[in-house]
């Protein structure tokens, strides 16, 4: 009888915001958009996505966008 080979493989998730209670979505570099960050969390009964691009750095990613998301949490006002 013929086993399926399998492997199994380690990945490392480069997105330090799940450690904070974001929901995900996608860290990148480009040539284009330099460093950039999509990133979501729920918040205060609010579901905000915040994208980011052309960072100054890898690492002021993970500072700009939980300022960004307090700033539209502020912002936003609930529909009743």
């Amino acid at each position: 009888m013929n086993k399926t080979p399998y492997h199994e493989y380690c990945w490392q998730n480069t997105n330090y915001l799940l450690k904070e209670g974001y929901t995900g979505l996608k860290t990148g570099i480009t040539w284009s958009a330099g460093p950039c960050l999509s990133a979501s969390v729920k918040k205060d009964d609010f579901h905000v996505v915040v994208v980011v691009l052309s960072c100054c750095s890898m690492d002021s990613r993970w500072y700009e966008v939980p300022k960004l998301v307090a700033w539209g949490i502020k912002k936003v006002q609930k529909i009743k």
